[in-house]
């Protein structure tokens, strides 16, 4: 008995001296585990529950720009620090979202903004606003800041103001033609200005905004004739000196 009471003690007195002077572990690697693929095939007609988990996920972790390395699953989470990502974990969470629950509306607006002002993903950013319009073709919110995206960050131009005309015709200020219209013209695309600004003109116009309408299809029609190289609107002309 004495001889297990002193391997006992032993034992005790070992662990307690690795323990108390033993060099502390490094804390294991936090990770971001991005969402697996088809997850909505294993989710037991769950998958808006999951959605729903997801996005209180990904909210609480906004400013996660993973810098990848080597692998895919090589990178150092943390704030943002004019670090440009691109279909990073809050894309791929927002993407996942929008796969298990596609009538899911906040994903698509916030998420996609969140994107690109947050994180910096401005192709993330477009393909989860992409995915919005496709669900939802007419909400005028969706193509008016999708429209600002393709302006701001992503040069495409054709698209922005294609975008800018639906929003116009859902419920957007109807300065937005005028501005898809200085898009097309500038874009070597007069003659589609011309039939966009047209098309308004046709339909009840608020007379806050039909003036200015009025002076863009103006100059569209010089920039037709040759008369105008470059569109300006009158109101934006520079004062002579």
């Amino acid at each position: 008995m004495s001889k297990f009471i002193l391997a006992f003690l032993t034992g005790v007195a070992l662990i307690s001296y690795v323990a108390i002077f033993s060099p502390p572990r490094a804390k294991p690697e936090y990770r971001f585990l991005l969402p697996p693929k088809h997850m909505k095939y294993f989710t037991l007609g769950y998958a808006e529950n999951v959605a729903d988990g997801m996005w209180i996920r990904v909210i609480q972790d906004l400013d996660v720009c993973e810098l990848t390395k080597n692998r895919r699953d090589e990178y150092t989470p943390g704030p943002i620090v004019n670090a440009q990502c691109r279909l990073g974990w809050v894309y791929s969470m927002l993407d996942a979202i929008t796969e298990l629950s596609p009538k899911f509306y906040p994903p698509y607006l916030n998420g996609a903004l969140m994107l690109t002002v947050i994180v910096n993903d401005d192709e993330g950013s477009g393909r989860i606003f992409e995915k919005g319009i496709a669900r939802y073709p007419n909400d005028w919110r969706l193509n008016y800041y999708a429209a600002y995206l393709y302006i701001s960050s992503l040069n495409n131009l054709d698209r922005a103001a294609e975008l800018l005309v639906q929003a116009g015709k859902n419920g957007a200020p109807q300065w937005v033609h005028s501005l898809a219209a200085r898009i097309y013209t500038e874009s070597g695309q007069a003659l589609l200005a011309k039939s966009v600004l047209e098309s308004v003109l046709a339909s009840e116009v608020d007379e806050r905004y039909g003036q200015r309408i009025r002076d863009r299809l103006e100059v569209v029609n010089q920039v037709l004739k040759g008369t105008r190289e470059k569109a300006v609107l009158p109101h934006e002309q520079t004062p002579a000196q």
